[in-house]
């Protein structure tokens, strides 16, 4: 009787609300991916989606932020679409974490000596950003992604911004646990202290992995450790684990977020 009526989840772009009963067919959790009873309450979302969560699920404090929309005015998106670079002719940009006109440019040749400064990847064959300025290089990719970024990892939107802020140059990513270099995208609330970098950032779920046939969903359980089918080793926490999801069955495939961004 004390759910919120209106919430906004980590796992689903519009905001859900509480119903004390769910229409009569088979429906599946949007966060645990298990069965839903219709006879009892669930959160859904009014867009039609077809979306429904567990209230248990919904309420879970890595899922939901904690506030009570109800009667607060509702901006459609915590995440809208703020471009992150302004054109300024054909093939040259600015970017928001750059001082100087990048160039769009071909690469027909792998260059050791070039690394893209968001993904801190080599620039192989395709498209890229460079400067004339200095060594800033950017994939066509990674200039791309947006200012803004709600994740399923995290109850709270994530700002795009440069690692400059950090003492040591790098930070640690929450999903993957490596020590990375580059853009990353951050929590705006210091007591969150949450970071994740490009490549983590990019994968969301369904996660269609291409070493197997299931679509794959993260893990709810933080406590466990399971060992990784990819590289045989324990991931930092279940929720940094993509789980195979089948029909209501239990998770029996895990790939950690470090082996997921690998592809």
């Amino acid at each position: 009787m004390y759910f919120p009526r209106i919430i906004k989840i980590s796992r689903h772009r519009h905001r859900i609300s509480y119903t004390t009963s769910v229409q009569s067919r088979e429906w599946f959790c949007g966060v645990c991916r298990q069965s839903i009873e219709t006879s009892y309450g669930a959160y859904t979302c009014d867009k039609g989606c077809d979306y429904f969560v567990h209230s248990i699920c919904a309420l879970g404090k890595d899922v939901w932020d904690g506030k009570d929309l109800e009667g607060v005015p509702e901006e459609d998106d915590i995440t809208p679409d703020v471009v992150p670079f302004i054109m300024i002719s054909k093939g040259v940009i600015l970017h928001f974490l750059h001082d100087h006109h990048l160039y769009l440019q071909v690469s027909m040749l792998y260059d050791e000596n070039k690394f893209c400064q968001a993904c801190v990847l080599p620039i192989f064959e395709g498209n890229f950003y460079s400067c004339i300025e200095c060594d800033f290089i950017l994939h066509e990719t990674c200039a791309k992604y947006g200012r803004k970024l709600q994740h399923a990892l995290h109850p709270h939107p994530l700002t795009l911004k440069l690692v400059s802020p950090y003492e040591s140059g790098c930070y640690s990513c929450d999903a993957c646990g490596r020590l990375c270099g580059g853009f990353n995208y951050g929590c705006h609330l210091k007591e969150c202290n949450f970071d994740l970098d490009i490549r983590c950032a990019s994968i969301s779920e369904p996660f269609d992995y291409q070493g197997h046939e299931h679509p794959l969903y993260l893990a709810l359980n933080p406590e466990e450790r399971p060992i990784c089918h990819i590289c045989k080793i324990k991931c930092i926490s279940m929720t940094n684990t993509f789980s195979e999801f089948c029909a209501g069955k239990k998770y029996v495939r895990k790939v950690g977020a470090r082996c997921a961004n690998m592809i």
